[in-house]
């Protein structure tokens, strides 16, 4: 017994190092609340490389022709880039369900992985709510997706805000970090993106991910779906580096 209390004390630190990985996720937050932000979101690592890979690609990066996104560009990621494949990974997507406590959602495969990177003079976003682009294979009814959106870089003086779904005057504003996660879900709480008054010129703006993840089996896309697909503009094929 005396053996077994010094090694439960020896790895109690650990252990609670490992717990606290997921520890801020509150998935029934995500649940109830339909938004959910996450700074620490990947390894040092692979946001490294997506940090790297993301600058290599901004002078392909075409604006946006989305009416509610200002001084916006973007592209679409090419699978089989190093992007796609951090993206498509079983690590990304374990921590995906981990942080939202559902368990079937899988990166939606008729939906491209976007690259956006919003200018630094951009005023950001109007307030939406996301569209449901998915409807059930058999009956037709709206299936709503988890959309991500991964902060790669942030120069800018822009704040994400969102309205809370039982309390919209209750606004919550923050400026995402690097390597930090929002999951929303579609037709859920309204919100935004704004600039302070001032601009930093200084840097590059502010450059996400933007993803879909969807139940696993659901990949009919709605007709909104198909409209709103059609304004991706398409990223030129590149060669994977060896």
């Amino acid at each position: 017994m005396i053996v077994l209390s010094l090694i439960l004390t020896i790895l109690k630190p650990r252990l609670g190092s490992a717990l606290r990985l997921f520890s801020t996720s509150k998935p029934k937050t995500y649940k109830s609340k339909d938004i959910l932000y996450k700074t620490s979101f990947l390894p040092a690592s692979t946001h490294a490389v997506l940090k790297e890979e993301s600058l290599n690609l901004l002078s392909q990066l075409k604006p946006d022709r989305n009416s509610v996104a200002h001084q916006r560009v973007g592209c679409s990621v090419t699978p089989g880039s190093k992007i796609h494949d951090i993206a498509s990974s079983d690590m990304f997507r374990d921590r995906v369900r981990q942080l939202t406590g559902m368990p079937s959602l899988v990166l939606a495969s008729n939906v491209p992985v976007e690259l956006r990177r919003y200018l630094p003079e951009s005023n950001g976003m109007e307030w939406h709510v996301d569209d449901v682009l998915f409807e059930d294979n058999l009956t037709g009814q709206p299936v709503r997706q988890t959309e991500l959106v991964v902060t790669i870089l942030n120069h800018s003086l822009t704040k994400t805000m969102w309205k809370d779904k039982h309390d919209e005057a209750s606004i919550t504003s923050t400026w995402t970090e690097e390597n930090s996660v929002i999951c929303i879900r579609a037709a859920g709480v309204e919100h935004a993106v704004r600039r302070e008054s001032r601009v930093n010129t200084q840097g590059v703006g502010r450059v996400i991910l933007k993803l879909v993840f969807v139940d696993d089996g659901v990949t009919k896309l709605s007709q909104v779906g198909k409209e709103v697909l059609g304004q991706v503009p398409p990223m030129r094929a590149r060669r994977r580096r060896k």
